[in-house]
């Protein structure tokens, strides 16, 4: 994993980590008396993990004026709702920048009423504290706006200055956004649930997890996959097992996937969602491949290539067709000694003999190196 969000902030209103805006924070009201947000980022910092904090900034269920995005249901939230952005969103989101200094600033629920004004003050005390900050679309429209966002609301996204659009929880879009060029991430859960449920025993498996870390970087997005750790801050057991071999897998194909593209090789089709008992998250794949790419680099010399994410194994001739460079190599990323696969290349499609079994059930991966740039 190469950056994490953690909650610093959810719509309960409890600060997870020494607020001085607010007393209902972890150190002043539980015994705890520690400020886990602190230690995580220093943990990162050492790990070389970006850092990032969740903040619900449109909905807090505790202070007064926040309520809820349908009004408040607690005659505690009663209140000015203006007052509640300045005298505790606003100066909360200020201390995580100035004590914590996240690469990620990872909003939830936007407010009630989308107000520019109140967006633009928001990015002003971001940019004015700590301008490295990237910063999702959330805190002006909610996930599920996102694909009926028009060009006019992408455009006021790029000016108010977004940095990546946030698309909604456990999806991912059929097909790369066509109207937005910047970054973009999906948030997706391990399980069903969000937060830790002792009753929720539905997980994906490592080789769902893999695919569909490749179908997102296949469109040219991140993937943020969800842990609810329980009441002691513990991951899971079933959920730390099912990522050792994620890991493992990474470790042998990350190339193509950190810092991959999409192609437009190995289109595919979206199906309905295989349902296991209450199963929540993106819907499977009806396809046997789909691809990755990188482009040359000059500096290093190094060719473009091509990463085929293959799924369902052929155990005989796999034809890839509309690749309009010459390929000079092609062999299984995994394999630390890039033994050369068998291939044949006419008239823009590569015929490449797989024999026996699939080397990785998860998502074997084929490399094609361009002779040339591509």
């Amino acid at each position: 994993m190469k950056y994490m969000v953690i909650t610093a902030k959810h719509h309960d209103g409890f600060a997870m980590y020494d607020s001085k805006v607010s007393s209902f924070n972890i150190v002043e009201a539980t015994p705890f008396k520690r400020d886990p947000i602190k230690e995580l980022a220093d943990a990162c910092a050492k790990a070389g993990i970006k850092f990032g904090v969740y903040y619900s900034e449109g909905q807090d269920w505790h202070h007064p004026g926040g309520g809820d995005l349908k009004g408040p249901w607690d005659p505690a939230q009663k209140g000015n709702y203006d007052q509640y952005i300045h005298t505790i969103a606003i100066p909360q989101i200020k201390e995580l920048l100035r004590d914590y200094k996240p690469a990620v600033l990872w909003f939830d629920a936007p407010p009630k009423k989308y107000d520019p004004v109140i967006a633009g003050e928001f990015m002003q005390a971001i940019r004015s504290i700590h301008p490295e900050t990237i910063v999702n679309s959330r805190f002006s429209y909610s996930g599920n706006n996102m694909k009926a966002l028009d060009k006019a609301g992408l455009d006021e996204q790029r000016e108010i200055g977004v940095d990546y659009l946030s698309y909604p929880d456990r999806d991912i879009p059929t097909q790369p956004a066509p109207t937005w060029e910047e970054d973009w991430e999906t948030c997706m859960t391990l399980n069903d649930s969000w937060g830790y449920t002792a009753a929720d025993d539905d997980w994906k498996s490592p080789q769902t997890v893999v695919q569909m870390l490749a179908r997102v970087v296949s469109k040219g997005g991140n993937f943020l996959l969800n842990f609810g750790p329980t009441a002691e801050g513990v991951l899971q057991p079933e959920s730390t097992e099912i990522m050792k071999p994620v890991g493992k897998w990474l470790q042998a194909n990350g190339e193509s996937i950190y810092g991959a593209q999409p192609s437009d090789l190995g289109k595919f089709k979206e199906v309905p969602a295989v349902k296991k008992g209450k199963r929540k998250g993106a819907p499977d794949l009806e396809v046997d491949w789909l691809a990755t790419s990188r482009p040359a680099d000059k500096a290093t010399g190094q060719s473009a290539k091509i990463y085929l994410h293959i799924f369902k194994w052929p155990a005989g001739r796999f034809e890839v067709k509309g690749l309009t460079s010459k390929v000079s190599n092609a062999y299984f990323l995994a394999d630390a000694k890039r033994a050369p696969l068998q291939f044949t290349q006419q008239d823009g499609t590569v015929s490449i003999e797989l024999t026996g079994k699939a080397p990785d059930p998860l998502d074997t991966v084929v490399c094609l190196e361009y002779a040339t740039g591509h």
